[in-house]
This record gives structure tokens, C-alpha cells and sequence, in this order.
């Protein structure tokens, strides 16, 4: 669909937060409470549309015995030694308060109890102690759907849908707020602050398990307005997607090994041990190797993930998602292994912020999978994504309560006034081209910049995604103005932010592994 150039509105805010799950809710929802006007902005007519909704296997409460040091430990562990303490240890006190804060007592999300009524916990790949908590294996379904239940309702909060950002409104080294398409016309938001929520990037991949709107289009917004990025080569892929030719991967969550399940090979035998002592349980980036060295051992495009020496009741309370997803491709987890491989899953780098969520830019600050913390280094733990949006969301809303934004907001409506057009064309794109070159980034991404790296590969891709920028860019300034348009040129810019960022890093880490 293409939209006009000119802005045919211009709207106004204290706060705007750009995404709808986890990490823009709880912004959002401690920005409200504190009495300050959010504007929270969904690029999709469903505001349920974010990465958030698809997480599986849970979020990190707390253990009986547990301590935040207990959970740093295994934190590092995971992130290759690369993770920072600070935002380590901010995460380990600052969590299970976050938790009962913004999920317990506001959204009231009903997470799955034990026989005695507490919380249940559950163990996952990475913990040395069972601290998860879930709702089912559809944790980030509950989690959204009542987070966003309880903002909406909040009168200090507009939600504005089908409104993607096309780019940041700068005005002398400051952001002060955003251009966003909005029913056929492009508007803009003068925003005291702005609060970058995007999500994901899986869809500069040729195989993810995110939604096809995690395109990465934060980053690309901040590294236009020159935000520092981060640790942008640290692109996790999960170890097990269930295979199936020709659709999009569907994930099989940490959780399933946690529960037991095993990794079998094409002849039959369990590996996972072979390559490291944690077995399954191994960090991702680890896991994700050892099945892509068994399937090239073997030639298969696949390996099996065993989980049904455990009873079929049992699989359908704790797996209702996995199992009836399964059945629906014919494979019946309490019968046998299901075939599962690799695909991109998470960034573990993205826009640098501090403890407060505040990026290099002023006006701008960045949460959740968007966002580097220094959290997660080279490897994100299991079921640290969620904690870290609510965590990181509050402490962002906690920081901009402290500042008098009035005035920000008053400048911010006379630079706006400058950026009512975009530079583009009147002329209708051609879908077609603009979708190939969209696949043709994907398969660079995939094929050269994928779970192990080279640096012929590297500067090969390098050298492949220069020349699709281009074609992006030109077709962006010379074509009417559309989402597909707006998700090429986004897409190619991440893509080089992770291409850039692996080849100027030798040193194999965590999911950054260079092949010698």
C-alpha cells in the first residue's frame, strides 16, 4: 500500500514508546503510573503482533534457595564471558520485584501453579536451578495479552496501531520524536522522549523463528540518527525449529529439553554429550553447532529431539502449543522424535544503552531485543528476554520520571514543524523486485553470516549487501512510499550492522563463531 508524503497530522506526547510487547508495555505501564501521557505505537493493526507474543518456555522468577548471584553465574556462563556484572546484577535484584510488580499485581497473569498453590518452577537449558516460570509453553501469549490488557486501559496511555516509524526527527543532536504512516498519511509525534520497543531482526534471515514482522527496523532507525550500536555480531540461533520444507520454522522451546528430551542423530545415537558435559542442556550457540555438525556429518537436513519415554498426558497439559502444532505436521511427541534444525532466534546485541535504558542519542532510549544492555554478551540464557524488557522498561520510566519534560516537549513541536515530507517519489515500487531483493538479503544473511562465520564469507556478504543497499536506498527516495519499501531499507541496514560487526571481530565467542 503507498502513502502520502506529506504529514497530514502532527500529534504530541511526553513519552513515545515505539513497539507493544514486554519491553514498550512495561514502560509504558510504570510511565502511566506515574502519571505521564504515553503514546505507544504499533507498527500492525494487531497490537499483539510483536516477538514478545511467541515466547515459549517462560520467565525468570526465583527459586526457594535462589540468589542473584546464583543467576548471574549462569548468566555469565552463557554469555562466553562477555556479559557486563552491572547489568548482570541489575537484572538478579531488580527481577522478581519487576515480576510482581508489573505481572503479579497489574497484569495478573495466571502463570501455572504447583499442587501446593506456589508457583511453578521449571528448570531450562542454562539454569542450574529451576527458576522459570510459565504459563504452559505459551508463556509470551499470557504475558502480552494481559500486559497489554491492563495499559490499554490506562487513560494516561493512547495506543496508536498500523503506525510504523519511517524514520526519527532530529533537531541539533537530539531526538525529538518520529515521522509514523498512519491511514494512508505520513504524520509526525513531537515526543519530549522516544522509546525505541521494536523487537526482533529474524526477518533479515532465510530461516527464524520470529514473526514475519521482525524485520529489525529499530536498529536501522537508530543507526540512521548515529545511535551506537553494540555487540551486533552476537546473533543467537536457536537450536530446535521443527523441520518442515517449505513453511516458516516453528520453535520448539528450551522447556522440551529441560523436560528430558534428547537429541538423536541420523543413526540413532544421542550425541549432545559427545560435545559438551551439560548434554541438551548446553547454551544455545553451543547446541545449535553440535546439531549443524551432526547434520553435515550425516547429510540429513535435520536431526530428531526425543522426548517420548515421557506419557502423552503429561506432554499435552505441560506442551499444548508445541503438541498440537506437532500433530498438526503428523508427528505425535509421545510417540517418537520429531525432526527439528537451527534458525535464527535472537540478537543479543542491538542499540548500546545504559542501566536506564538511555542510548548515545539524547531524547532516545531503547528497550527490550532492540536494545544491548550488556546483559547477555555473546549468548542470551533462556527465558532472560522477558525479564529484561520488564526490568529495563522500568528502569527506563524510573529515570525519565525524574526529568521535567515540558520544555523538551515545546521544542519538539517547533522542530517536527520541518519534517512534514519524506524524500520519496511518486511512482508506484515494483512488489516483486522489492520481495527478491528481500530474499536475496536473507540468503546472504543466512548462507555467509549464519551459525559459523569465515572471513571470505564475511566480506563476500559484505560486499553482496553494499550493492542490495543501494538498490534499497535508490528504490526508497524514487518510489511511492510502502511498508514493503520501508522493510527493505530497514532490513539491509540491520543486516550490515550485524555483517559489519562479525567481520570486524576475529575472535569466535559465544554465537559469534569464525571457522578457521
Amino acid at each position: 500500500r503507498a502513502f502520502s508524503s506529506r504529514a497530514a497530522v502532527v500529534r504530541e506526547t511526553e513519552v513515545l514508546v515505539v513497539g507493544c510487547g514486554i519491553a514498550g508495555c512495561a514502560a509504558a505501564t510504570s510511565l502511566a503510573r506515574q502519571g505521564r501521557k504515553v503514546m505507544l505505537l504499533s507498527a500492525s493493526q494487531d497490537p499483539l503482533d510483536c516477538n514478545s507474543y511467541w515466547a515459549q518456555g517462560g520467565i525468570i522468577y526465583k527459586s526457594p534457595d535462589d540468589t542473584p548471584e546464583d543467576l548471574a553465574e549462569d548468566i555469565h556462563t552463557a554469555g562466553a564471558g562477555l556479559c557486563s556484572d552491572d547489568a548482570v546484577m541489575q537484572l538478579g535484584r531488580k527481577g522478581p520485584k519487576s515480576v510482581e510488580e508489573l505481572l503479579l499485581e497489574i497484569a495478573k497473569v495466571p502463570f501455572d501453579l504447583a499442587e501446593d498453590g506456589s508457583l511453578a518452577l521449571c528448570l531450562e537449558g542454562g539454569h542450574h536451578k529451576a527458576r522459570i516460570i510459565h504459563w504452559g509453553d505459551s508463556t509470551g501469549r499470557a504475558i502480552t495479552e494481559y500486559l497489554q490488557r491492563a495499559v490499554i486501559n490506562m487513560p494516561e496511555v493512547q495506543l496508536v496501531h498500523s503506525a510504523p516509524v519511517v524514520d526519527l526527527i532530529m533537531e541539533d543532536g537530539v531526538c525529538v520524536g518520529a515521522q509514523i504512516l498512519r491511514e494512508g498519511e505520513l504524520e509526525v509525534v513531537a515526543a519530549g522522549e522516544t522509546i525505541l520497543a521494536t523487537g526482533g531482526i529474524g526477518e533479515v534471515y532465510a530461516h527464524t523463528s520470529n514473526p514475519p514482522s521482525a524485520n529489525g527496523d529499530g536498529i536501522a532507525l537508530g543507526r540512521r540518527v548515529g545511535a551506537e550500536l553494540r555487540g551486533m555480531e552476537y546473533v543467537q540461533f536457536h537450536p530446535t525449529t521443527l523441520y518442515r520444507p517449505g513453511h516458516r520454522s516453528f520453535l520448539v522451546s528450551e522447556a522440551v529439553r529441560g523436560e528430558g528430551a534428547r537429541l538423536i542423530n541420523a543413526a540413532g545415537e544421542r550425541f549432545a554429550f559427545d560435545y559438551h558435559p551439560m548434554g541438551e542442556l548446553a547454551p544455545r550457540d553451543i547446541v545449535a553447532r553440535m546439531i549443524r555438525s551432526e547434520m553435515a556429518l550425516s547429510g540429513s537436513p535435520s536431526v530428531n529431539l526425543d522426548i517420548s519415554h515421557r506419557e502423552r498426558p503429561y506432554l499435552e497439559k505441560r506442551f499444548p502449543a508445541i503438541f498440537k502444532q506437532c500433530l498438526k505436521a503428523g508427528f505425535d511427541l509421545s510417540q517418537g522424535g520429531i525432526p527439528v534444525t537451527p534458525a535464527q532466534h535472537f540478537s543479543c546485541g542491538g542499540i548500546s544503552v545504559d542501566l536506564t535504558s538511555q542510548t548515545s542519542v539524547r531524547g532516545l532510549r531503547a528497550v527490550g531485543e532492540v536494545s544491548s544492555t550488556g546483559l547477555h554478551g555473546g549468548n542470551r540464557l533462556a527465558s532472560t528476554s522477558l525479564l529484561e524488557g520488564l526490568v529495563w522498561g522500568q528502569s527506563a520510566a524510573a529515570d525519565i520520571q525524574s526529568k521535567d519534560l515540558a520544555t523538551p516537549v515545546e521544542k519538539a513541536k517547533e522542530a517536527v514543524s520541518k519534517h512534514l515530507t519524506t524524500n520519496t517519489g511518486d511512482a508506484a515500487a515494483d512488489e516483486e523486485e522489492v520481495q527478491a531483493l528481500r530474499r536475496k538479503m536473507q540468503q546472504v544473511m543466512w548462507d555467509k553470516v549464519g551459525i559459523i562465520r569465515s572471513t571470505p564469507d564475511l566480506e563476500a556478504a559484505g560486499a553482496e549487501l553494499a550493492g542490495l543497499q543501494a538498490e534499497a536506498e535508490g528504490i526508497y527516495k524514487s518510489r511511492k512510499l510502502t511498508l514493503s519499501t520501508m522493510a527493505l531499507r530497514n532490513g539491509v541496514a540491520t543486516a550490515q550492522s550485524i555483517q559489519e560487526a562479525a567481520a570486524a571481530n576475529p575472535v569466535s565467542k559465544g554465537a559469534h563463531f569464525m571457522q578457521r
